[in-house]
C-alpha cells in the first residue's frame, strides 16, 4: 500500500513538474509571439504606412502652405511614436524573447502582463494617428475617385456616340467641341488637386457632373432627333415639292392647298431646328418636327383629294357631255 502510494505522489509531482516545465512554457512562448507579432505589426504601420503618409501630406503642404501646421503637427506625433514608444515598445518584446530563451519563466509572466497594457495602449495611438492621416489625405483620395468615375463616364458617352455616328454625323463638330470641352474641365481639376484646392475642385465637380447628365440625356434622345430632322423630313418635303410640281404642270388647282413659299418656310423650320440640335437644345424639337411631320402628312392628303375630286368630276363630265350631245341631236 505504501508503494502504490508513494507511486501515485510521485506521478502527481511528476505531473505539476511538467506542467510548470512544459504546458507552461509553451503557454508562455506563445503569448510572447503573440506579442511580437503585434508589436511588429505597429512598427511596420509607423515606418512604412504612415511614413508614406506623412511624405504625401508634405508635398501637399508644398503646394497649400494651409497644410504646413497640420504636416509640421503630424511629424511631431510619428517622431514621438517613433522615438518614445516604438523604440520602448521594441526593447521590451527584445528582453521577452531574451528571458524566454534563457527559461527564465517567472520573469516572463511578469513582463508579459506589464507589456501587454503598454502594448494595448500603444496599439490605440498608432491606430489614432494612422486614421488621422488617412483623414487629412482622404480628400484628395476622393476627389481623384470623383475624376476617376467622371472620365469613365465621358468614355461610355463617347462609346455610345461611336456606335451611333451614322445617326448624329449632323452635329459631328458639336460632339468633338463639347468632349473638348469635358476634357478642360478636368484638366483644371486636376490642377486644382494637385494645388490640394480640394474645395475649389469639389465646386467645379457638380458643372462637369451636369453636363455628363445632359449629354446621357442627349445621347438618348439626339439620334432619332436627327434622323428626323437631316433625313426623314427633308426627303418627305422632296417628295411633296416634287408632287406639287407634276401636279401644278397637269394643272390641278393647288393654290389654296400649297405654295412655293410653304414649302421654302417647312424649311426654314427644320434649318432651325437644325441650328437648335447643334447647340444641344433638344427639349420641344421633338413636338416641332412632328408638327411639321403632320403638316406634310396633310398637304400629301390634300393632294389625293384633288387628284379624287378631278377623277369623279371626269367620270361625271362624260355621261353629261353625251346627254347634252344627244339632245341638240334631237332639235
Amino acid at each position: 500500500t505504501l508503494i502504490i502510494v508513494s507511486s501515485i505522489i510521485f506521478f502527481i509531482l511528476v505531473l505539476v513538474l511538467f506542467y510548470f516545465l512544459f504546458i507552461r512554457s509553451k503557454a508562455l512562448s506563445y503569448q510572447v509571439k503573440e506579442l511580437t507579432r503585434r508589436y511588429e505589426y505597429l512598427h511596420s504601420i509607423l515606418i512604412n504606412e504612415d511614413s508614406k503618409h506623412l511624405d504625401h501630406i508634405e508635398e501637399i503642404s508644398q503646394v497649400n502652405l494651409l497644410y504646413t501646421p497640420i504636416y509640421d503637427k503630424q511629424v511631431a506625433r510619428l517622431n514621438h511614436l517613433k522615438d518614445d514608444k516604438d523604440i520602448y515598445a521594441g526593447e521590451r518584446i527584445k528582453e521577452l524573447n531574451e528571458d524566454l530563451n534563457a527559461k527564465r519563466f517567472k520573469q516572463v509572466r511578469k513582463s508579459v502582463i506589464a507589456f501587454k497594457r503598454y502594448l494595448s495602449e500603444f496599439e490605440k495611438e498608432v491606430n489614432e494617428f494612422n486614421n488621422d492621416l488617412l483623414e487629412i489625405i482622404r480628400p484628395e483620395e476622393k476627389c481623384n475617385q470623383a475624376l476617376v468615375e467622371a472620365k469613365n463616364s465621358l468614355e461610355r458617352l463617347k462609346q455610345h456616340y461611336t456606335l451611333h455616328l451614322d445617326e448624329l454625323f449632323l452635329l459631328k463638330k458639336s460632339y468633338t467641341e463639347v468632349f473638348k470641352y469635358v476634357e478642360n474641365l478636368f484638366v483644371e481639376y486636376e490642377g486644382y488637386v494637385e494645388k490640394a484646392s480640394y474645395e475649389d475642385a469639389n465646386n467645379l465637380m457638380p458643372s462637369i457632373h451636369k453636363i455628363l447628365g445632359e449629354l446621357e440625356t442627349a445621347n438618348r434622345v439626339m439620334p432619332s432627333l436627327c434622323v428626323l430632322a437631316s433625313r426623314t423630313i427633308p426627303f418627305r418635303l422632296t417628295d411633296l415639292e416634287n408632287e406639287y410640281k407634276r401636279m401644278d404642270n397637269e394643272q390641278y388647282p393647288l393654290y389654296h392647298i400649297i405654295t412655293p413659299k410653304t414649302t421654302s418656310k417647312l424649311r426654314n423650320e427644320i434649318k432651325e431646328v437644325v441650328k437648335k440640335l447643334k447647340n444641344f437644345d433638344y427639349k420641344g424639337q421633338d413636338e416641332t418636327l412632328k408638327l411639321i411631320n403632320a403638316k406634310i402628312d396633310t398637304y400629301f392628303k390634300a393632294f389625293e383629294k384633288e387628284r379624287d375630286d378631278r377623277r369623279v368630276f371626269n367620270e361625271e363630265e362624260t355621261p353629261t357631255y353625251q346627254r347634252v350631245s344627244k339632245i341638240e341631236k334631237d332639235f
